[in-house]
């Protein structure tokens, strides 16, 4: 699925390839001036790559690089589906599928159109836009390659909802040091974007160490009744020894924990794999394990507070 991050980069990258700037409407903002749109060369654009009647009609019928901007940001909610139909209402969940299936097809087709070149313009001033988002379609779980976007981690994780997830859960399980450990989770997706792979990878390993530490840290608080000693909470080897020894994990998933901390503690790049992707799919799998050790904690507090009060609630009232 595309994300809403995403989605926005992609109006940005097209109000770039078809805004006329010789056509000035105005200021939206400080440093961001609103123009108008090419519409004789987008829709050609659009006609070449085969889009249907409505959808050249309603994206060309924009005035300004801000309405294309929101037309195209509206089709993730599926606001901006006006294909006719013979049955209404639409349901909601058909529109926003459609809508994504015209996001792929145009984020293909601009990426496809600017690598070939085919429009003459420069680089300098429409490079960015697009790099941009092929770094959001990426994080997303999309790759460009020979004119396709492939998903082949799309039905494995939607990053954009995991990282809501995480926070989420972070939050309701009440870990300490929320903010480090977030902070991490975020620049970890800041650095992707902005192409420094090493600090993306570094960030991701933070979080998972900080969700690891944490989850060992409230552990004790609540089923112990006492608080994690310094050297175990100090130490990554000693705080994965301790999630074992609490049952919280099993061995197999310390050496899987112990063997992806590893990976996201080395230095260098693979020589056989790109940068950018060695960098994503480390930080997924930072993202994963992270989830599925605070989803493992969860469990216990739920099956923990089933058994004492018949009733789950708030995470923090079990640390009395």
């Amino acid at each position: 699925m595309i994300s809403r991050r995403t989605t926005r980069l992609l109006g940005e990258a097209y109000a770039v390839y078809f805004g006329n700037r010789d056509l000035r409407i105005g200021m939206l903002g400080p440093g961001y001036q609103n123009y108008g749109m090419y519409s004789h060369k987008l829709r050609k654009f659009l006609f070449e790559h085969n889009y249907p009647e409505w959808f050249s009609d309603e994206l060309t019928g924009a005035h300004s690089t801000q309405d294309a901007e929101n037309f195209i940001m509206q089709l993730h909610t599926g606001k901006s589906v006006t294909e006719p139909s013979n049955y209404y209402p639409v349901p909601d969940e058909t529109l926003q599928r459609q809508g994504q299936e015209i996001l792929l097809k145009l984020a293909q087709d601009l990426l496809k159109y600017w690598k070939e070149g085919l429009d003459g313009k420069g680089l300098m001033k429409v490079g960015p836009a697009v790099s941009a988002l092929q770094s959001g379609l990426e994080l997303d779980g999309y790759l460009f390659r020979n004119g396709q976007l492939l998903a082949p981690e799309e039905e494995v994780l939607d990053t954009e909802e995991t990282a809501g997830v995480l926070e989420a859960l972070y939050g309701s399980l009440g870990l300490e040091m929320g903010n480090i450990a977030l902070n991490h989770l975020s620049m970890s997706e800041q650095h992707y974007q902005a192409g420094r792979w090493t600090d993306c990878i570094t960030n991701s390993r933070n979080f998972l160490e900080a969700v690891l530490r944490e989850v060992a840290a409230k552990h004790s608080k609540v089923v112990k009744n006492q608080p994690l000693s310094d050297d175990t909470y100090k130490r990554p080897v000693r705080v994965r020894e301790y999630l074992r020894d609490e049952k919280l994990i099993d061995e197999d998933e310390m050496q899987a924990l112990a063997k992806v901390y590893g990976l996201l503690s080395g230095k260098g790049s693979h020589p056989y794999m790109a940068e950018n992707d060695q960098a994503r799919l480390l930080r997924n799998l930072a993202l994963l394990l992270s989830q599925f050790v605070m989803l493992r904690f969860d469990s216990l507090l739920n099956g923990r507070n089933h058994k004492n009060t018949g009733y789950r609630g708030a995470v923090n009232d079990t640390s009395n």
